[in-house]
């Protein structure tokens, strides 16, 4: 019987599946942001036995909105085996997340099972896996999924299970810091439900043991995270709310593809909200359980956060859970032809969606282009140990295996001199669509289409 309640959405996972291998993207960009640089270079310290904040990136007080120091260890603990068994090898990691991304949506059917049953929480696993929130980052190498699959696990646990749930907690405290949202989801649950309390609460206290234990041991900057709150003060609070809101207005858009217009996507945008709000109503009338909670803090997090630079990557661990709600108030009111109305309906949404994007494309300078190659071998006939500044410096010290520090947040001339007389990088990097005046003065020691790699001298604070 349990069997027969999983086929369906064991085919829409399959499905899926065989869609993203198909939509695979070798290698990985090196012009958007370095996340992931950071978190390869963690795992690849402990796979190698290095401390773990050994990673060649040297973080610069004036530009703390890149990242802090070191991330939480989550993703590197997940990857380090890989590492140390395959290298750097981008094919393989980018399996593990397309891994995780499956293993997210199969808990997220077993989160809805008992609410949807086995039809409509198939629908759900389509929708969520469909979506361009997700399927346009299926493969990227970051904490979201992982982080989104632990989050689930941690909840399913919540029902009963504490292994699961001291598992999930544990892992989604090492992988990103505002997985505290998830414990105080579930403490306020089991304050709720106190017929669960005295089995799962220690399940739940294990979990942050764990998590706390490991992050002091390999001493994880969580403080430039808080850091970021006085940025706050420095926009006004009303004024801080009103952009966070807007930003998270543009995640929900992305999560249902509205690709129709502005003004043609305002009244499907606000359709969609009010399921979305009636479904939550709904399950508000009853006494809250922990996905609830999860959801009503979670999203309080984030408006609150003082940085929404990436709003659908924060918001994406309850994005498919707010198509859950929707799908909760659909369900009985769709009758037995709902999963296919419903189905109608997403083929609406995003097949103009991916009409107009194209779910293969990256940036045409990747990691294994020619002119990244060049460079990185450039910056390796340095001598070990040399220090270069750039704009994404998380990712030449990963590849290029030289340290390297970020530009100031803001560029400026001042800046410049003040990060080049505090730190005394040897070269800086320069990228060519990126070009900045104040450094035009430097020696060229390697050029290509794409890159320049310029001389700091002694006189002007370089080593």
């Amino acid at each position: 019987m349990r069997a027969e309640r999983d086929v369906w959405a064991l085919a829409s996972c399959l499905a899926l599946a065989a869609l993203y291998l198909a939509l695979f993207r070798p290698g990985y960009s090196v012009m958007g942001g370095g996340d992931f640089a950071l978190y390869l270079s963690h795992a690849q310290a402990i796979a190698e036995g290095r401390a773990y904040a050994a990673t060649g990136f040297v973080y610069n007080p004036a530009n703390a909105i890149m990242s802090p120091a070191a991330y939480p260890p989550g993703v590197a603990l997940l990857l380090a085996p890989v590492i140390a068994a395959f290298g750097l090898d981008f094919t393989v990691i980018k399996l593990v997340m397309l891994a995780c991304l499956l293993a997210a949506l199969w808990l997220l059917h077993r989160l809805a099972l008992p609410s949807l049953g086995p039809r409509w929480s198939a629908v759900l696993v389509l929708a969520a896996g469909l979506s361009p929130a997700i399927l346009m980052r299926r493969d990227a190498i970051g904490s979201d999924m992982a982080f989104a699959a632990w989050c689930y696990l941690a909840l399913l646990g919540a029902r009963g299970r504490p292994i699961l749930l001291a598992i999930g907690v544990a892992m989604a405290l090492l992988t990103r810091s505002i997985g505290v949202v998830l414990a105080a989801a579930i403490a306020l649950d089991l304050l709720l439900h106190p017929a669960r309390r005295r089995q799962m609460f220690p399940a739940l206290l294990a979990g942050i043991a764990v998590a706390v234990a490991a992050t002091l041991w390999l001493r994880v900057d969580n403080a430039t995270y808080a850091g970021y709150f006085a940025r706050i003060a420095q926009t006004g609070l009303a004024r801080h709310l009103v952009e966070a809101a807007q930003a998270y207005v543009f995640a929900i858009v992305e999560l249902f593809g509205l690709s129709f217009g502005r003004l043609a996507n305002l009244p499907v945008l606000l359709a969609l909200a009010a399921l979305i709000a009636a479904g939550l109503f709904q399950r508000l009338r009853r006494r809250p359980d922990a996905v609830t909670l999860f959801i009503l803090l979670y999203a309080a997090a984030l408006i609150a956060y003082p940085v929404h630079l990436e709003p659908t990557r924060y918001a994406l661990p309850i994005l498919p859970l707010l198509l859950l709600l929707a799908c909760e108030f659909l369900h009985p009111r769709l009758g037995r032809h709902g999963p296919a109305i419903a189905l109608a309906s997403l083929a609406v949404l995003y097949v103009p969606y991916y009409a107009t994007h194209n779910p293969r494309a990256q940036s045409p300078l990747t990691a294994a282009s020619s002119e990244f190659r060049d460079l990185v071998a450039a910056m390796q006939n340095t001598p070990p140990g040399t220090l270069f500044l750039a704009r994404n410096p998380r990712i030449f010290a990963l590849l290029a295996e030289r340290p390297a520090v970020a530009w100031p947040e803001t560029l400026t001339a001042e800046g410049l001199r003040d990060t080049i007389a505090i730190f005394r990088p040897a070269y800086v990097i320069e990228e060519r669509w990126l070009p900045v005046n104040d450094l035009a003065t430097l020696p060229i020691t390697f050029e290509n289409q794409a890159y320049r790699l310029r001389a700091i001298p002694a006189a002007a604070g370089g080593r």
